[in-house]
This record gives structure tokens, sequence and C-alpha cells, in this order.
């Protein structure tokens, strides 16, 4: 809160005062008093108007101060009208019962978005898992049955069951605090069940596999650093190049950090759009090239659930010769 503020919405008060204090002048000259008395007289009610202008400056300043103090102290800024002092002047103090009546309703409708909100997760996530069922026994079949035809079947199966688990981390993303466990992984371990997971599809797209040997172990939770990975993966298959495409998965380790890179020298990526490719919702121009559409939520999920369990996420690419996505623990 400024002075200079203050005192222009003051002005009315104030010039109200300028106006008694010439007409207080004038009454006072009519009646025979002397120059001196009347501006001491002045002189008087200005220092008491300024005294009491200070004054209350320095309450309100210190009201909203602490205002301002409990508000950065809040989670939820909007519980402030909870958790705020009645003020001093009754003026506000109305405004304050306003507000509160306003904030409780608010508050209400806040309770009511979350019960939905998590009730829709709850649906989602009990779907996701009832849908995995009949995917999985259809995969079963193809494995019993193999075909050229059950192979193309099963390669959709598989790509319906990526979007699936997709659907399913998303509505978890919130709740990761309460649904990881960070301990010793084995990276190697989870490289090869993304790898296993997807290998109808590289075989069928012709991808060569370089994976290290030893790619060591971090300190992850298995179950969302292999969302991850498996992600990774999957944009690497859809972006392929035609002839001789890789996929490289490596490790290198320094004093403090563990560095995995999952390369491939597919289509790449625009330099003018590789800062975006981790928005929410940017599929850019690969993901507008038939037949590779994209929803623009993988890369996206894989930058927002890094941040949550603690790792750090990069991409370097070139246009039509490489993709470098690192994931630093």
């Amino acid at each position: 809160m400024e002075f200079h503020k203050y005192i222009l919405q003051k002005i009315n008060y104030i010039l109200i005062y300028v106006i008694y204090t010439i007409l207080l002048f004038t009454y006072l000259r009519a009646l025979g008093n002397g120059i001196e008395e009347i501006f001491l007289i002045i002189f008087i009610t200005t220092l008491l108007l300024l005294a009491i202008l200070f004054q209350d400056f320095y309450q309100k300043k210190k009201y909203f101060k602490k205002l301002e103090k409990i508000i950065e102290g809040l989670d939820k800024k909007y519980l402030l009208a909870e958790v705020m002092e009645k003020p001093y002047k009754i003026d506000y103090a109305e405004f304050y019962k306003l507000l509160k009546k306003s904030n409780k309703s608010m508050i209400e409708e806040v309770a009511k978005l979350e019960r939905s909100q998590k009730e829709y997760k709850e649906y989602i996530e009990s779907w996701v898992h009832e849908i995995k069922i009949p995917i999985t026994s259809s995969m079963l079949l193809y494995e019993n049955n193999k075909s050229d035809l059950t192979r193309k079947a099963n390669t959709y199966l598989q790509e319906i069951n990526n979007y699936v688990e997709q659907a399913l981390f998303y509505a978890r993303q919130e709740q990761v605090a309460n649904d990881y466990l960070i301990k010793e992984t084995d990276l190697q371990s989870i490289v090869n069940n993304v790898i296993s997971k997807n290998k109808n599809l590289l075989i069928q797209e012709n991808i060569k596999l370089d994976i290290d040997d030893n790619l060591g172990s971090v300190y992850s939770d298995e179950k969302w650093l292999e969302f991850i990975i498996n992600q990774i993966v999957i944009n690497a298959i859809k972006y392929k190049k035609e002839e001789n495409a890789q996929i490289k998965i490596y490790s290198q380790k320094d004093k403090n950090k563990t560095y995995l890179y999952i390369e491939d020298n597919g289509i790449g990526i625009k330099q003018s759009e590789i800062k975006r490719v981790f928005n929410k919702g940017f599929t850019g121009t690969n993901g507008r090239i038939t037949g590779k559409k994209s929803t623009g939520i993988g890369l996206y999920l894989c930058k927002n659930l890094c941040q949550k369990i603690g790792v750090e996420i990069e991409i370097n690419s070139k246009i039509n010769e490489f993709t470098t996505v690192t994931i630093i623990f």
C-alpha cells in the first residue's frame, strides 16, 4: 500500500477540508481576529488532520501487510477469508462478512469439483483395469496362433494397450506422491521389460537395437520409470527412418549423477520445436505426418512424472539425423 495512492483516495476529504479552511479563515477574519491567530488555528487543525490520515494509513498498511504474510503461507490462497482477522473499520467489516459468505460458497464448489474429479479418476482407473483383461487375452491368442493376420492385429492391440496405459498414468499423475517407492532400481531390468513389451512392433518395423550390457542401477520408482522409458521407446519406433532404423540405449555415470540415453536415428525434431515437445498437447510437425498422428500427451507425461519423482529429462535432436532423450538421475 503506497501513501500517494492512499492520499488520492482521500482527495475528496482533503478538498472539503480546504474549502472548510477558506470559510473558517473568512469567518474568523470577519469577526476581527488577527491573521496570526487565524493561521495558528488552521495550522493546529491541519496537524490534527494529518495525524488522523497518517494514523489511518499506518493501520491499514499494517493490516494489509499482515494479510500478505498470511496469504504467502497458504497453499490454497482462496482460504484467506477463513484465516484473516476481522477488520477494525465498520465498512471493512461489512465487506469482510460478504467476503466470508462468498468464500464459503467457493469452498463448497471447489470441494464439489474435487469430489467429481476424484470419482472420474477412479472410474478411469477402474475402466483401464477392466479393458486390459480383453487386451491381454487377445495378445495371448496371438502368441498361440501366430500368422500374418494375427501379427497385424497384435500390433494394433499393442498400440491400444499403450494408449490405455497412457490414460491410466495420466489419471494417476496427481497421486504420484502416494503411489511411488524410491529404491535401488536395475535399469537393465526395466529396459528389458520395455523391449519385451514392444518386441513384436520392433520386429515388424525392422528396428535394430543396440543396448549396453551393463546400464547400472539408480534410485527411483520402478513402475513410473518403466512407463517413462516405454513412452520414449514408443516415440522412437513411431518416428523411425524408413531404412536401417536403430535405437541405442546406454548409460554414463559421474560422481553425483547417472545419465540414461535413449537415442534413435529417426526423422528427428525441428530445432524451432525442441523446446515445446514437453508441452501438453503439442504434436509439432511430426505429429501431423500422415500415419503418425500424435496425442501430444506422451512426452508431457514423461516430463511431469520425472519432476514428481526427482528425475531430470532432456531432449536433443537434429532433423533427419537423430533424437536423443536423456534421463538424469
